[in-house]
């Protein structure tokens, strides 16, 4: 998707791909999946996620492929809420990291198009270009994406991402109960100054505070959000 996709994408070379990525996804440890991907049949296709979309793509742009040959989910996609989502996700591409010498841009947009596809009731929202990116420092474009939607699926509550945001709402009520109880003189000198705690922690929380603390200080928050058992 992040390269091979033009404007003029049918709804039927669509249908499906969200799915394709989420054979992917599913599939071994070593990204091998097994079925039909472009007509191949019954192999196993040693490839990327994030390949596998682009041979989705490739597949309906040159072949008019339907949906079920590319994958058998239910999920579609239209031509307007692929262009939203490759919109959305080229907005934060450029402006992730500014002149960061490692951080491979064409890489990012393609594991943030493939979240997209793989995770259709996110899409993309702000945050997960930063963590995407602190995980394509540390680990291949593959990895990063399986890491990525691991993150967004099982580490994470319900709704932390999506267009209603009501897990990550949920979390900053929590805080803020928290701050009142131990910290009240903080929280009356916020409130002298009309502040509240979704002034800073929306844009702390939705990146898992990647770009906010160091590095390694991230890693451990990490840590805890994929280890602990709470």
């Amino acid at each position: 998707v992040a390269s091979a996709a033009e404007d003029e994408i049918g709804q039927g070379e669509l249908n499906g791909l969200a799915d394709t990525v989420n054979v992917a996804v599913n599939g071994t440890a070593n990204g091998t999946t097994n079925g039909t991907v472009n007509g191949i049949a019954n192999g196993c296709v040693n490839v990327s996620a994030t390949e596998v979309v682009d041979v989705g793509v490739d597949a309906g742009m040159e072949n008019g492929a339907s949906g079920s040959a590319l994958g058998n989910g239910a999920t579609t996609l239209s031509r307007r809420e692929l262009t939203r989502l490759r919109s959305e996700v080229d907005m934060d591409v450029d402006r992730t990291w500014p002149g960061h010498r490692r951080l491979n841009r064409a890489s990012l947009r393609r594991v943030l198009v493939a979240m997209g596809l793989a995770c259709p009731e996110i899409g993309y929202c702000q945050g997960l270009n930063t963590v995407a990116a602190m995980l394509l420092l540390l680990m291949q474009e593959e990895d990063a994406f399986w890491s990525a939607c691991q993150l967004i699926r099982h580490c994470l509550p319900k709704g932390y991402h999506d267009t209603t945001l009501w897990g990550l709402r949920a979390e900053q009520e929590v805080l803020d109960k928290l701050l009142a109880q131990h910290e009240p003189h903080l929280v009356d000198k916020l409130g002298r100054h009309r502040l509240g705690i979704s002034h800073f922690m929306t844009g702390w929380l939705l990146p898992l505070y990647a770009g906010v603390l160091s590095c390694e200080l991230a890693m451990r928050v990490w840590d805890q959000l994929c280890f602990s058992e709470h």
